[in-house]
């Protein structure tokens, strides 16, 4: 199955990046680890992470009713001037197939607008050497 991905560029290394992903999640950066995050229009959305690799990636996975989606975000160097952020959304379970088909777009824009803020922040900080972040 298909999936979707964003990817977008930042000044930052990743050590960086992934700091800034740990005070993001508020995480003990392990594999099981449960939380929360801000949804659509607001609403907590729980999450769990599957699959950590320090300063590289990290997976998280949200299930519903006959759903489950999967949120794997990775951070790369670029030869030493930043990183290539990404996020790759896959889907699974009974409904997995129809929920992507309904929600593809809107999951898309949702991930670009959000990675090219994030970029933005991490830029900004790189730039002042200080950052709000979230």
């Amino acid at each position: 199955m298909e999936n979707i991905e964003e990817k977008v560029v930042t000044k930052a290394a990743p050590k960086r990046v992934w700091q800034a992903w740990s005070d993001m999640y508020h995480w003990k950066q392990a594999k099981g680890t449960k939380g929360y995050m801000s949804g659509y229009a607001g609403k907590k959305v729980a999450f769990k992470i599957i699959n950590v690799k320090k300063n590289e990636e990290f997976t998280t996975e949200w299930k519903s009713f006959l759903v489950k989606m999967k949120f794997i975000y990775q951070v790369k160097p670029i030869n030493n001037k930043g990183s290539t952020i990404s996020c790759r959304v896959r889907f699974g379970g009974m409904f997995g197939w129809l929920t992507r088909l309904f929600l593809k777009k809107k999951i898309k824009n949702n991930l670009s607008k959000s990675l090219n803020q994030f970029a933005e922040q991490l830029n900004a900080f790189q730039k002042h050497k200080r950052m709000k972040m979230f």
